[in-house]
C-alpha cells in the first residue's frame, strides 16, 4: 500500500492515536484497512516547526488477529488465544497468569 498526502493529512487530522515522544516529535497513528488487510499509518511529526514538519510517514502491515477467548469451569481459568501458532515455552509472570510467547494468556481464577 503506498501513502498519499490525503492519507497523511487524515492521520493528522483525525487521528486512531497521538504518541507525544518529546515536547516536539509527535507520532500519529491511523488505522487502515483496504481489502481485508489492515495497515497502520505512522506519521512522524516535528510539532516545533511552524507550519509543523513531516519528518516521515511509516506504513506498518498488520495481520489481523483472530482472538479466542474460553472459559473452563474445571479448571476455573479463562484461556485467551491470540495466534495459532505453536507455544513453545510458559511463564508465570505473576501467581495465577500464565503467558505462553503472546501467543495464549491463562488466567486462574480461583
Amino acid at each position: 500500500m503506498e501513502f498519499t498526502d490525503s492519507m497523511i493529512e487524515n492521520a493528522i487530522n483525525h487521528p486512531d492515536r497521538i504518541i507525544e515522544e518529546t515536547e516536539c516529535k509527535r507520532i500519529y497513528h491511523k488505522f487502515l484497512v483496504e481489502d481485508q488487510s489492515e495497515n497502520l499509518l505512522r506519521v512522524f511529526v516535528n510539532a516545533c516547526k511552524k507550519p509543523a514538519l513531516v519528518i516521515a510517514p511509516l506504513i506498518k502491515h498488520r495481520k489481523s488477529i483472530n482472538m479466542n477467548i474460553k472459559f473452563d469451569k474445571e479448571a476455573d481459568a479463562i484461556y485467551l488465544k491470540l495466534s495459532d501458532a505453536e507455544v513453545a515455552e510458559s511463564d508465570e509472570e505473576k501467581p495465577g497468569i500464565i503467558i505462553d510467547n503472546l501467543i495464549r494468556m491463562v488466567i486462574l481464577l480461583g
